[in-house]
């Protein structure tokens, strides 16, 4: 079974506070919780980019191979 409710809201929301206080600490909790999420991606993405840029300069390479060495086989016949 997944979790949607993070176990700090849970008990957030079992202290009984009042409602003014209680709203205060949740935005407080949802502010956290999108930094933690927006780091989680930021580290995400950190790992990935360089992968992603090599993939495109084999990419680049590979094009570039087969539209100029025909060219190059033909130079070298002349």
């Amino acid at each position: 079974q997944e979790v949607f409710l993070p176990n700090s809201l849970l008990v957030l929301l079992k202290t009984g506070s009042e409602r003014k206080n209680l709203s205060q600490s949740c935005l407080m909790l949802g502010r956290s919780l999108f930094i933690d999420l927006t780091q989680k991606i930021e580290k995400l993405v950190v790992n990935v980019q360089p992968f992603c840029f090599i993939l495109i300069g084999f990419c680049v390479i590979g094009m570039y191979l087969k539209l100029l060495m025909p060219m190059y086989s033909m130079m070298q016949g002349l």
